[in-house]
């Protein structure tokens, strides 16, 4: 079956972000942190980020997040908007006698800037790239007396890609210095198209406690050489022994698809769908879904359309 192209040569465009930030504050904040996540933030410098993932005991995805190790004795996590709260209550069951004191969640809000000319656009706001080039990678600044946090975050389309986030209060003030730098943002339904198209998870979607990181294409955030954290015997022996039963994959269909519908081969159940959009410009729809491991080579899936017809799911190769 042939495939299709979505145009992603867009030279800059933004569309709005939320995050809940939680503040911790104390000598062993960000050892705590690299306890209860999986990527290696013990040794993260001073006025430096990187994403990480939180898991259950399980090995299950609670939320991906940006750590800010902001001052000595202080360290921001930015996690899903929503998410602050329940987050909070969770590292709460596991402090001890640590020196850690943790705040309440705050809303920030801002921006994700994705396209071939996002650096140029930094420029634009008085901003420079993060000089580290890994996922999470950020630093704090300020302008125009806006605080501003920015964070290198994985490309829809282009070379890099930002996220920019600011106190909620000062939320007007972002988007017009937005506004004025590079013009009005993408439609929520146009960045669900780019974010599916890029295979990028989110949270209450790909990244949820019924999957794990190394299923969610996650693997990067994950360290394979740091000590113990919650979930870290589960993923090694997932990993260790090649146990991974199913992985995330894109797919295209000529006609709608939902989340939460099962796909099949033949008769039998292979994956779920976790996200679709329409493109409308193209009459089709994008997924992604889960796909068991023995089936991620198949040429061709189908779901049940809303009349009980078979609706055709074909997979969006890597180019």
């Amino acid at each position: 079956m042939c495939g299709f192209a979505i145009s992603l040569e867009l030279p800059v465009c933004w569309f709005a972000v939320s995050a809940d930030r939680i503040e911790l504050a104390g000598t062993e904040a960000l050892d705590f942190l690299h306890r209860m996540s999986t990527a290696e933030l013990a040794t993260l410098p001073v006025g430096e980020g990187q994403a990480t993932v939180f898991t259950t005991e399980k090995g299950r995805i609670k939320d991906v997040a940006f750590v800010f190790h902001r001052e000595l004795q202080a360290v921001e996590v930015f996690c899903s908007e929503g998410v602050g709260l329940s987050l909070l209550q969770w590292l709460r069951r596991f402090l001890f006698t640590e020196d850690v004191r943790l705040y309440p969640p705050q809303r920030w809000t801002g921006a994700a800037i994705h396209g071939f000319h996002s650096d140029a656009a930094l420029q634009q706001l008085g901003l420079v790239p993060p000089t580290g080039r890994g996922w999470g990678s950020g630093y704090a600044t300020a302008v125009r007396g806006v605080p501003i946090r920015c964070f290198r975050v994985p490309p829809f389309m282009g070379a890099a890609a930002y996220f920019l986030l600011v106190p909620e209060v000062q939320a007007a003030e972002c988007e017009q210095l937005l506004l004025t730098a590079i013009g009005r943002p993408l439609a929520p339904e146009q960045a669900e198209v780019f974010r599916i198209f890029a295979a990028q998870g989110r949270y209450g979607a790909e990244w949820s406690e019924e999957y794990n990181p190394l299923e969610a294409g996650l693997a990067q955030l994950v360290s394979t050489s740091k000590g113990c954290y919650v979930g870290q015997e589960v993923l090694a022996r997932l990993e260790t022994y090649s146990k991974v039963q199913r992985h995330l994959i894109r797919l295209w269909s000529p006609a709608p698809v939902k989340p939460s519908q099962p796909f099949y081969v033949e008769t039998q159940t292979v994956g779920i769908l976790t996200s679709a959009a329409p493109v409308p410009e193209q009459h089709l729809w994008i997924a992604l879904g889960y796909v068991r491991r023995e089936w991620g080579q198949a040429e061709e899936f189908w779901t049940e359309g809303s009349a009980g017809e078979r609706v055709p799911l074909y997979p969006v190769r890597a180019r």
